[in-house]
């Protein structure tokens, strides 16, 4: 099951260890000094980091002051079930964007939109989105009752293509209608392409 990250100090930690690289370099052990050093970081404050990640249980120390992931670290940067980094950051773009709430009250202009961006950065978002929806939605889906033969929900701006997979496997036929860049990068990071019916605006 991918790991996920409750409190906001948590949360802010690892994203900042993640756009410096830490998680990575720390798959083998070393000393936080080497680790700045490579990643040319500051090395009191990637000190300070690496501490808060051994007290929050996603990096061990031995006797030498040299650092490596713990399970719990691991978990973080492992994909198999998930994007835990992906979702992280989603997480800092959301405090990021309650803060800005009064200044976006004036201008109406969002901070960011986060359905855009480079390919890479699209294809994360949608990872991150897909794995926070995707327990709402096949709760949501078990409890309709069952659908008749040939039964048709149509999924409007489903790009993810979240709910519609929990709807089909309950039986439901689910085109989904999005925007033709966005089917386009989510296609390939979705289910299997035999189940999806998509649509093109």
């Amino acid at each position: 099951m991918p790991i996920t990250l409750d409190d906001w100090r948590e949360i802010l930690v690892v994203s900042a260890a993640a756009d410096t690289g830490l998680p990575n370099h720390f798959a083998v052990a070393d000393a936080s000094a080497n680790a700045a050093v490579a990643r040319e970081l500051d090395a009191r404050a990637t000190r300070v980091v690496c501490r808060a990640r051994e007290e929050l249980g996603h990096l061990t120390v031995d006797d030498d002051g040299r650092y490596e992931l713990s399970e719990r670290g691991r978990a973080l940067i492992n994909t198999d079930h998930g994007d835990p980094i992906g979702g992280i950051a989603r997480s800092v773009r959301d405090m990021r964007a309650h803060l800005d709430l009064p200044q976006v009250m004036r201008s109406g202009t969002p901070r960011d939109d986060l359905s855009h961006g480079d390919d890479a950065a699209r294809a994360r978002f949608v990872r991150a989105m897909r794995d926070v929806a995707a327990p709402r939605e096949q709760r949501t889906a078990a409890a309709m009752p069952a659908p008749r033969a040939g039964a048709t929900l149509l999924d409007v701006g489903g790009g993810p293509g979240t709910c519609a997979a929990s709807f089909m496997a309950v039986g439901w036929e689910v085109p989904v209608v999005d925007q033709a860049a966005q089917i386009e990068s989510e296609a390939e990071i979705s289910v299997p392409s035999a189940l999806w019916p998509w649509s093109v605006t």
